[in-house]
């Protein structure tokens, strides 16, 4: 143990003190490193000012000062048996305590342990177990390595990773724990803010209110029933003018058409949050559309307002396609027999095409609501706004058609 002896002068003639701390028999250290041992420790400094030992004893006061814990500090019990190779308690077994990182046999460095909860007093390391094996020790919540010897022994018991939990009555339980892996059986509730720099994976994520700043969701969002909706930003999608948002557009309806429950095919609304979502258009020699839609029964919906159409009225979200260098004839959505031939719904949208918007070819129940069509005058055949044909109920209710440029372009063709 180490004591605190006599602090002398190094140089009686220097103008400032130089003090020494000499290991000797003398005053017991630990009461100085009790709560109030700081504060003790400065008293006794300024008791001594008038003999010159002022400088020295303040140093001495800051080390203790910081040797010691807080005085708030709550520590965690740690209550265990040693027992032999036959199964039997060993009285007197020599029990070392070293921190996570220690090396060697007997173990270092060693942790810092104490004799009550508020680690206010510390407690000797190596310590003995009593006459039924049994021993304990406090100390901060935290990941430990223990050694254990004795005559009934063979060698040195290591224990590696020994988690000392928090301890629940206090009011800083769960600071700086650190594990390779925490498994829980029931709940976990925090009532303050958790922090997740990684990953956090799931099967069922049950939160109550979640307020978060931003959620993307990959999966599926289960709102009091099947999948609602797809959201195109959460494939990657921005609609922030510059951003190229026809892959992750694709994706989206890709994942609407894909959706199923028990075997059937459930398609949920594709919805475009408010924004500016540039397309570029299917260069030649391709023929393809922009979005070949490959289901039916699908909805289009469009969120705040970006239309700069004369007669447009919010919300209206804004698809705007740029020709390219060597851009096709082909339509920005088409709807065509078989894969997609019924019950297809545009809502709140204004689609600026190239040569042409939409083209819905031999389907039934086809509706525009609040959509604004334009396209440029790229002098291509079947240059319209929309092409209808072979359709059995057809509805366009609010919305204009419009062509950008010189020349004519039709509405609707």
């Amino acid at each position: 143990m180490i004591r605190i002896g006599k602090i002398r002068r190094a140089d009686e003639k220097a103008q400032s003190a130089v003090v020494r701390l000499e290991r000797t028999s003398g005053v017991d250290m630990t009461g100085w490193l009790a709560p109030a041992g700081f504060k003790r420790v400065v008293r006794r400094c300024l008791a001594w000012e008038l003999g010159g030992w002022l400088a020295g004893c303040l140093a001495l006061a800051t080390i203790v000062a910081l040797a010691a814990p807080g005085a708030d500090a709550q520590g965690s019990r740690k209550d265990d048996i040693v027992f032999g190779p036959e199964g039997r308690p060993i009285a007197g077994a020599t029990v070392t305590v070293c921190q996570p990182t220690a090396t060697g046999t007997p173990c270092s460095p060693l942790a810092m342990l104490f004799t009550d909860a508020t680690l206010s007093v510390p407690s000797q390391n190596p310590l003995q177990s009593d006459g039924l094996g049994n021993y304990h020790f406090y100390a901060p919540a935290g990941r430990y390595l223990i050694q254990i010897t004795a005559p009934q022994i063979n060698g040195t018991q290591t224990f590696p990773d020994v988690i000392l939990p928090a301890d629940p009555s206090s009011t800083g339980v769960g600071n700086n724990i650190s594990a390779f892996g925490l498994t829980l059986g029931g709940n976990l509730s925090v009532s303050g803010n958790a922090n997740i720099t990684g990953t956090l994976t799931t099967t069922n994520f049950n939160p109550g209110n979640f307020t978060p700043s931003s959620l993307s969701v990959l999966g599926n969002e289960t709102v009091a029933g099947p999948r609602p909706r797809i959201d195109v930003t959460a494939f990657g999608a921005k609609g922030d003018v510059v951003t190229d948002d026809t892959a992750a557009i694709q994706a989206a309806i890709i994942a609407a058409c894909s959706n199923a429950i028990n075997g059937i095919n459930v398609v949920p609304e594709i919805d475009f949050p408010s924004g500016y979502y540039s397309i570029k258009q299917t260069q030649l020699p391709s023929t393809a559309p922009i979005f070949e839609i490959p289901c039916s029964s699908i909805t289009f919906k469009g969120m705040g307002n970006s239309s700069t159409q004369s007669f447009s009225r919010a919300p209206m979200t804004r698809l705007v396609v740029t020709g390219g260098a060597n851009p096709n004839n082909a339509p920005t959505f088409d709807c065509r027999f078989p894969a997609c031939n019924e019950a297809v719904t545009f809502r709140d949208m204004e689609i600026d095409g190239y040569n042409k918007a939409i083209w819905f070819y031999k389907v039934t129940d086809a509706k525009l609501e609040n959509v604004n069509l334009q396209v440029q005058n790229t002098g291509q055949a079947d240059n319209s706004a929309l092409e209808l044909t072979n359709l059995f109920w057809f509805e366009w209710h609010g919305g204009e058609c419009a062509n950008s440029g010189t020349g004519v372009a039709y509405c609707v063709l």
